[in-house]
């Protein structure tokens, strides 16, 4: 005689279970996204992981605002950029900035850094330094976190003719200090 097995039945998660689960997925998938986000903005490296903390307990209490069909990526960048606004806040109120040291080895050899790779990234600081904070929101987000424009629009609340603007001027600025005096967009590749 066969024995008959009972199919499992489906509980539904409730509101917190499923909130909790749509947070988790989210700080698995853009955690890092966020970080180079605050880091962007202005986060000292000192304050990254304090500030990530904060976005996703910001996220936490706010996850009842979060539109699912809306991006998730975005809405996390919009809450980035209040808590990032807040640690400049409270760099600037406490009228002191701390100087943190990232590489001892680096105090210590003064002849000028060589490495192709160092030079570059020295070059696209001092480049990135040059542009307005608006631009160089814009450009950072479509050129290294490959957000789309209307995503930038959405979380910036700006309009998304705004934002192409932006970036095509950040980018001609950037073309510009590298020596290309052509003026003219690439070709899309």
């Amino acid at each position: 005689m066969r024995s008959r097995t009972t199919p499992p039945t489906l509980c539904p998660l409730s509101y917190e279970e499923a909130a909790e689960r749509l947070l988790a997925d989210a700080y698995a998938e853009h955690a890092p996204f966020v970080y180079r986000t605050l880091a962007y903005l202005g986060v000292e490296s000192g304050h990254l992981e304090d500030a990530l903390q904060d976005v996703f307990v910001a996220a936490h209490r706010r996850i009842r605002d979060f539109e699912r069909d809306k991006s998730m990526r975005a809405w996390l960048y919009g809450i980035a950029r209040k808590v990032a606004s807040q640690y400049r806040r409270g760099v600037r109120r406490r009228g002191r900035r701390m100087v943190l040291v990232h590489d001892a080895d680096a105090r210590v050899d003064p002849r000028p850094a060589t490495d192709a790779r160092v030079v570059a990234a020295m070059t696209a600081r001092r480049l990135l330094d040059e542009l307005d904070a608006d631009k160089r929101r814009a450009f950072l987000l479509t050129e290294v976190e490959g957000m789309t424009a209307p995503e930038i629009a959405r979380a910036e609340g700006a309009n998304v003719n705004t934002i192409y603007a932006r970036i095509r001027a950040a980018r001609l600025r950037f073309r510009r200090l590298l020596g290309d005096s052509s003026g003219k967009e690439p070709e899309p590749s």
